[in-house]
């Protein structure tokens, strides 16, 4: 509801976790509607919506763990969406570096810059002195095997995205 009691009209589209996506307008302040499965909805198919999703902590960690039926674009949104809801105090941050842990091995340059500049975030500004060397360690055992796999230092005929990939995954 907008303030003064409006109610705004927004569309909102609905990705089950077949892949088929449902559009649907919502226009009441309080609106429910029926979806054939409740496991793994994503909220912003296609992340064309112009709002945020909060999802509960269990729900992010079944949509990161079947991420693979999201396209790049929908796990930026996630993790941004996600990213939020931390910043506003609403979920606590193991959620999000749950999420991110899940996505190490993401193949999209964007979802791994995404993920990356905000873990230099966590790492600079929230993780304390004395336990620095404890997250650099996660880092490693998490996004290591991203970066073994993509090899160092790299070859001539790597495509761009690779090389890209590699430099964010450096940057941690």
């Amino acid at each position: 509801s907008a303030p003064g009691g409006q109610t705004w009209t927004m569309p909102v589209c609905l990705k089950a976790n077949d892949g088929q996506s449902r559009c649907e307008v919502m226009d009441q302040q309080q609106q429910a509607r029926s979806v054939p499965t409740c496991e793994n909805i994503f909220a912003n198919a296609d992340s064309l919506g112009y709002y945020l999703t909060e999802y509960t902590p269990d729900a992010v960690r079944a949509l990161a763990n079947n991420a693979a039926g999201l396209l790049p674009i929908e796990r930026v949104s996630l993790l941004g969406d996600e990213w939020w809801m931390v910043q506003a105090g609403r979920h606590d941050i193991g959620v999000y570096l749950d999420l991110a842990a899940a996505l190490a091995d993401d193949e999209t340059t964007a979802v791994t810059a995404a993920i990356t500049t905000r873990l230099a975030f966590v790492g600079a500004y929230l993780v304390e002195r004395d336990q620095q060397a404890h997250y650099q360690a996660w880092i490693r055992g998490r996004f290591g095997p991203a970066l073994d796999a993509l090899g160092l230092p790299g070859t001539v005929r790597d495509t761009d995205e690779r090389h890209s990939r590699r430099a964010e995954l450096l940057d941690l």
